[in-house]
């Protein structure tokens, strides 16, 4: 053997032995998230093919700084639920370490009613050489470079179309965790910005911009989870260019990159949702979009939209996306910027004494509705609903009430009746009931439940009639709690 080739064979073996070591720290990492009863489903040699597959995985992902992979397997030996499925099928993600991975992930699952039988997600620090290869597999730390890797078991259809599509549409989900977390500092110094900006405007009263300053305190308070952040420059209101995105302004799920590989449709959404406001003197807004979150919950975004003069653009509108945490849900209502307004507003314009009945009774109303019904709502709608619930004098008997709004376009509905008696196909009933009778564009609905009466409210968006008009529909409100009595009462 001559010595260049000599040189060859131990370079190899050096690199042979480098692999066996980084090997082994992966496979440790690995296997500290394993259960023992999991590791017991597999034998000495299963054990190690599994964990050299899942390493070969995880080499390729941290050199493209990120990786899924949907591919069908062999049967599960564990597996004993009937599922109506016909193949086994692997669902592997490695990505840089970001919160709401795992979650977004199974809501994927759950929205595609696919049936989870095997979970690992290990966290694992990483050391990459300039041309990204793996080094080394270390402990995670808040200071060392991270990796989560997410490993499923799934029983799907083995359709190779169809794994592709769950591969594409899981992908399109990790861009936008990703995006929302690298961005998750820049858009909440936005947010913060905002209660400056807002004093610049001259539309409204000084108590009124406190209260807008005080709310953007309170979201970014780990109120909101913020997905996304954009500026558009507003136009003459008689211009097609009305509205235009300010350059490279966007952030999150509105950064340029997500909107072109995954759907610029949400682009065309807040577009069409400024237009309808565009004749709006009120020059902010807290509201919610036609457009579901790719991130953490899949449920319609919650949409800040904050109008403000620049000195060099002109007018222009500062966008927030995001959706409502958990923890906004516990803090009083009595203590939540603009909600607290609202509620005062009712209990001085029926002059209702502080822990009185009624009181007392708006008070239940009010947290029985969900937050972001209430940010949206105008005061005069929730003085409606607070009216009309208080002069239900029968609780056994179903009810249905007009909320007049200022929202051209937009009829809502609410349905009041026995708790006993709100259940998920009475809810159904209802809603495929009221959806075949009233001709809509879009409809959304939202349950409230209390101890006594409980209640649906839906919202429809009209279709345009030939003249071009939404015009609302006559409704004999006392046909339709007949005719929804009849539906869903068992008597």
């Amino acid at each position: 053997m001559s010595e260049v080739e000599q040189k060859k064979v131990r370079k190899s073996i050096k690199l042979d032995v480098a692999e066996n070591s980084v090997f082994k720290q992966f496979s440790t990492q690995f296997l500290s998230g394993m259960s023992e009863r999991m590791r017991e489903t597999y034998n000495e040699s299963q054990l190690h093919e599994f964990l050299k597959e899942r390493f070969e995985f995880f080499k390729e992902a941290t050199r493209l700084s990120g990786m899924v992979r949907v591919k069908p397997c062999q049967p599960f030996s564990y597996s004993q639920a009937e599922t109506p499925f016909n193949g086994h099928v692997i669902v592997e993600i490695s990505a840089p370490d970001a919160p709401y991975i795992v979650v977004t992930v199974e809501a994927v699952m759950r929205k595609m009613n696919i049936l989870i039988h095997r979970k690992l997600h290990p966290i694992m620090g990483v050391v990459l050489s300039a041309e990204k290869e793996l080094e080394e597999v270390i402990l995670p730390e808040e200071n060392t470079e991270n990796f989560d890797h997410l490993y499923l078991e799934i029983e799907a259809d083995t359709d190779i179309v169809l794994l592709r599509r769950i591969e594409t549409m899981i992908a399109g989900h990790m861009l936008a965790v990703q995006l929302v977390h690298n961005h998750r500092k820049k858009m909440l110094h936005c947010l913060e910005s905002m209660e400056k900006e807002i004093e610049l405007v001259s539309a409204v009263s000084l108590d009124t911009k406190g209260e807008w300053s005080k709310l953007c305190g309170w979201l970014k308070l780990d109120n909101l989870t913020v997905m996304g952040f954009i500026t558009f420059v507003l136009k003459d209101s008689d211009s097609p260019e009305f509205i235009k995105t300010f350059e490279n302004s966007g952030q999150g799920i509105l950064a340029p990159e997500y909107l072109a590989k995954v759907s610029n449709k949400l682009l065309n959404v807040l577009t069409e949702h400024l237009w309808k406001r565009r004749h709006s003197d009120f020059p902010f807004a807290l509201d919610r979009i036609h457009f579901h979150s790719p991130v953490l919950r899949f449920e319609n975004l919650m949409i800040l939209s904050l109008r403000v003069p620049d000195e060099k653009l002109g007018m222009v509108e500062h966008v927030f996306l995001g959706l409502l945490r958990g923890s906004s849900l516990h803090v009083k209502n009595t203590e939540t910027p603009l909600i607290h307004q609202k509620m005062r507003y009712i209990f001085e314009n029926r002059n209702m004494l502080q822990n009185s009945y009624d009181y007392n009774e708006v008070i239940r109303i009010f947290s029985a509705t969900p937050k972001f019904e209430l940010f949206r709502s105008s005061r005069i709608e929730l003085i409606q609903v607070c009216d009309s619930l208080l002069s239900v004098n029968n609780p056994n008997n179903i009810y249905c009430f007009r909320i007049n709004t200022r929202v051209s376009g937009v009829l809502k509905l609410m349905v009041v009746m026995p708790t006993s008696l709100l259940t998920e196909e009475a809810i159904e009933q209802t809603a495929d009931f009221l959806k075949a009778k009233i001709s809509h564009r879009y409809c959304e609905w939202f349950e409230a439940r209390g101890s006594e009466k409980s209640r649906l409210h839906f919202e429809f968006e009209l279709e345009e009639n030939a003249q071009g008009k939404k015009d609302l529909p006559g409704l004999d409100l006392l046909q339709l709690e007949s005719e929804i009595s009849g539906l869903i009462k068992p008597w």
